[in-house]
């Protein structure tokens, strides 16, 4: 539903069409500085400009307004199900902008200016006065081109009038509209007809690089016709491009105020629905639903509608309790249900994972045994900015692709605030379930096994065994939480000494971070017996640890910093090498 209509009321928020706390995370009440060498008389009009639609966020005196269309809409035409049926798919092709004049004088607007590819509401006639402290909306519409014209494109154009107001007598906002011929795919040729991320980030000015310089699309399996020929498209391997951050677990920023959520976008399957979960750390099993997309029409446009309501992009909030991941489950029963946690995904050798398309040929492991691949990337995160480009602090974009399916990354699109990257907690050698320690911090295993698929490591080489065959059970020194150091992994095989080096190779985004490093001995008698270098990208940065000798003694816990881990490449390296023995390690964590 949208407004046809004109109205002079106080300055405020439209209920329905706003994510107000979205916006109360993101930005402050829409102004308009007067530009430098000017100044308003004290009775005049100071006006400014606000989207309705909340996002894209407006920032630096900028304000954009998002549309999109699908041209089969004009002749009441949709395709649901593969088939043309006489009922038009919603879409996004109606926004409003609201004009406040926030000065002491009355306002007044006049001469319309608008680009052709979009209309004002014929209802709107001008002249149009707005008093002091009021405000006027001014509906718009996009229409594209009239022909079914392919690929889908990107028109922006601006709409503006004239005012009175001395710092801005021409006040305009940017308008962008994405257009595209069919929903999905066309009726006739079955071309893929959906806009690619890269359109959309246009269209929503989120001013961040998907992927990075030199990446290329994929050649190998990459079908024009179903939207993976992208140089984002690394067929779900755990690589972060561009400007993503890589994180499979996040938290409050803020523990003090909410996490807000809003689905901004929808390019999947008509007729299939679409929930956003989050769930605590370790416990997957247990979602708690945010958002639930309609399945009826809503899955080919920008600011999809809500199961069961007619306001476009649903919202949500919570309150975490911890780290926690965010999973997306479509219809019940597609199999259909990802996870920020790729370890939690579809893997390798099971229908629907990533392998079929050569996964394994992006991943950050050059050298690894072939069932250490980590894929299953079908959540991706990249930081949030607004309509001038500035950077929103905590706040990032979510991009859902199902199953590695064609790895477009438009199926599902959210924004959220108040979010940092929790820590990375990885724990050696105690299984496949995450370890929960004496301060509540969960621990996930090294070694993981996802419900289908292969067994993924961190950790090279594969044969490295959980030590001891038992974990040990008596007491620890030097610590408060014994069952961190209960376990540990070093043991490599028979092999000579100089090959004895355990490497962990830890997907993760490019930055600089602190790193701690968790050891115990459980074997030695005296100082002496283990010997080992560690090495951090390379270089060493701890030589000939005595793990017995620094720690003083036999199951003793000894914890080592590296400050200033300086990653590039988008993977965070590891290499314990010994000279004595084998290396032994009992956890890494990775301060976000």
């Amino acid at each position: 539903m949208h407004r046809r209509w004109v109205a002079l009321r106080p300055p405020g928020r439209a209920a329905g069409l706003l994510l107000t706390a979205l916006l109360a995370a993101c930005t402050t009440p829409p102004t308009a500085p007067t530009p430098p060498g000017t100044s308003a008389p004290a009775t005049s009009p100071v006006l400014s400009t606000e989207n309705l639609d909340a996002f894209p966020v407006s920032g630096g005196g900028v304000t954009r307004l998002a549309f999109s269309r699908i041209h089969d809409n004009s002749g009441g035409q949709c395709i649901v199900g593969g088939q043309l049926v006489a009922a038009p798919c919603t879409v996004h092709d109606h926004a409003t902008v609201r004009i406040h004049n926030i000065g002491a004088g009355p306002a007044t607007l006049s001469s319309p200016q608008i680009d052709p590819a979009w209309t004002l509401d014929p209802g709107v006639a001008f002249p149009l006065q707005v008093a002091p402290g009021g405000s006027v909306d001014l509906p718009l519409t996009f229409v594209g081109d009239q022909a079914p014209t392919l690929p889908p494109r990107l028109y922006t154009g601006t709409f503006s009038v004239t005012t009175n107001d001395p710092g801005h007598p021409t006040l305009s906002v940017q308008l962008a509209g994405l257009w595209q011929a069919t929903s999905e795919r066309s009726s006739a040729s079955n071309a893929y007809d959906e806009p690619s991320l890269e359109l959309i980030r246009q269209a929503l000015s989120v001013n961040v690089a998907l992927s990075s310089p030199g990446d290329a699309p994929p050649t190998n399996d990459a079908d024009p016709s179903d939207g993976s020929l992208q140089p984002y498209n690394r067929w779900g391997a755990v690589v972060a491009q561009g400007d993503e951050m890589l994180s499979a677990y996040w938290e409050a920023a803020d523990p003090t105020r909410p996490v807000t959520v809003r689905q901004i976008g929808a390019w999947s399957g008509q007729t299939e629905h679409a929930t956003l979960a989050y769930y605590a750390k370790g416990a997957p099993g247990t979602l708690h639903p945010l958002i639930e997309r309609s399945a009826a029409d809503s899955a080919q446009t920008l600011f999809p509608l809500g199961q069961g309501s007619a306001t476009p992009g649903p919202s949500n909030t919570f309150t975490p309790g911890g780290p926690f991941g965010f999973n997306v489950t479509g219809d019940p029963g597609s199999g259909n249900a990802e996870f920020s946690d790729a370890t939690l995904n579809r893997q390798r050798g099971q229908t629907g994972g990533d392998d079929p398309h050569g996964c394994e040929a992006y991943t950050t492991y050059a050298n690894a045994p072939d069932n250490t691949d980590l894929c299953g990337q079908h959540l991706r995160f990249w930081p949030l900015t607004d309509a001038s480009g500035a950077r929103i602090p905590d706040a990032y974009m979510m991009a859902v692709d199902y199953q590695g399916v064609n790895d477009d990354y438009q199926d599902e699109l959210y924004v959220m605030t108040n979010l940092k990257p929790a820590p990375i907690l990885l724990k050696m050698g105690h299984g496949g379930a995450p370890y929960v320690g004496s301060d509540g911090r969960v621990w996930l295993p090294d070694r993981v096994a996802p419900p289908t698929g292969d067994t993924n490591v961190y950790f090279t080489p594969a044969q490295a065994v959980d030590e001891p065959a038992t974990p040990y059970s008596g007491p620890v020194g030097n610590t408060t939480d014994p069952g961190l150091y209960r376990t540990y992994r070093g043991n490599v095989g028979a092999v000579p000494q100089a090959q004895r080096r355990l490497t962990y190779s830890i997907p993760i985004d490019d930055g600089t971070y602190g790193v701690k490093l968790y050891f115990v001995d459980q074997a030695s008698t005296h100082a002496g017996e283990r010997v080992f270098d560690v090495s951090a990208q390379g270089q060493v940065v701890i030589h000939d640890l005595d793990i017995y000798q620094e720690s003083g003694g036999q199951d003793q816990a000894l914890v080592r910093t590296l400050p200033g881990v300086s990653v590039t490449g988008g993977v965070l390296t590891l290499t314990l090498s010994a000279s004595a023995d084998y290396p032994a390690l009992s956890a890494i964590e990775i301060d976000r």
